[in-house]
């Protein structure tokens, strides 16, 4: 069912100029909380998530896929998102990280 809503909710968050990031579907049949993360290269805003929201609400395809009664959130990854992608790092370059790693010695962390 992801792979279902992300052709739906992908062209959609494109027509913003952003980025699908990711998709959870939390909940059950008539109960859903459907968590849409967008980014863009320098960050999206609170009007941006709203906006796209806004178009999602409207698409006929998530009804029939959810139920009329399903809940949407629409964000920005969050800061303490792991970076696992190219697209990722591209979408952070000017911002100060936070690296955590591992070794013998134990946990690092690097700001």
């Amino acid at each position: 069912m992801i792979d279902k809503i992300k052709r739906i909710v992908e062209p959609v968050v494109q027509d913003f100029n952003a980025e699908l990031v990711g998709v959870t579907l939390k909940g059950a049949k008539r109960n859903y909380i459907l968590i849409v993360f967008v980014d863009r290269i320098g960050g999206v805003t609170i009007e941006d998530c709203t906006k796209i929201s806004r178009q999602l609400s409207k698409e006929q395809e998530l009804d029939d896929l959810l139920g009329n009664n399903y809940r949407l959130e629409v964000s920005s990854p969050g800061m303490d998102r792991p970076l696992k992608t190219p697209q990722d790092f591209k979408r952070n370059v000017g911002r100060f990280l936070e690296i955590e790693f591992e070794d013998k010695a134990g946990l690092h962390k690097l700001k």
